[in-house]
């Protein structure tokens, strides 16, 4: 889903660019062809019915695996900090998803939760001198499960916009579409 490229790629690169076992990744293009999102022919594979793949995926994503990668909570620890959320610098490892990813790709919405992923223990984050654990925060901690890097700090756009319409709020959802409209067009 990150990189449209990958469809036509031998399963072996796919393997080394993800991690994931050629048992699984032939696993994958099965069920792919079986449900009509890739078409085969002799001299190559073509992915379609793309955005309904990106609904099935954010869907499956946030009944499936989300829930599994949840580390913990935190809390802001005054509401100065949590107004001046963007003044806090993550540790490098670390990435926002959800609300604040969507909130620094377009200002449009202010996150009312903030999502991070991480690949380096979430203590780290109380380096910052801005949070502090609390099982019922605002601030949700989650493993990050891609290998390649991303920029300023961000998850993939696709991985906000699975975050907001995870959410079920009808503001989050007004601003997948946005995101949808203008960071990921070619997934309409």
């Amino acid at each position: 889903m990150q990189d449209f490229a990958n469809v036509n790629k031998p399963y072996r690169d796919i393997q080394g660019a993800t991690g994931v076992s050629l048992g699984a990744i032939k696993n994958v293009f099965d069920v792919l062809v079986e449900r009509n999102f890739v078409l085969m022919t002799n001299s190559k594979r073509t992915l379609k019915n793309i955005n309904a793949l990106l609904n099935l995926w954010t869907e499956n994503y946030n009944q499936v695996l989300k829930p599994k990668l949840l580390l913990g909570r935190m809390t802001f620890r005054t509401n100065e900090q949590r107004i001046k959320w963007l003044a806090m610098d993550l540790p490098d490892g670390m990435y926002w998803g959800g609300e604040s990813g969507a909130n620094m790709l377009d200002s449009y919405l202010e996150p009312g939760a903030f999502d991070i992923y991480t690949q380096i223990p979430a203590a780290h984050l109380l380096k910052t001198g801005f949070v502090r654990f609390d099982e019922k925060g605002e601030i949700r901690i989650y493993k990050k499960f891609w290998n390649w890097e991303a920029e300023n700090h961000l998850v993939p756009p696709i991985l906000t916009y699975a975050d907001l319409i995870g959410s079920g709020n009808s503001r989050c959802i007004e601003m997948a579409e946005r995101l949808l409209d203008h960071e990921l067009k070619d997934y309409k």
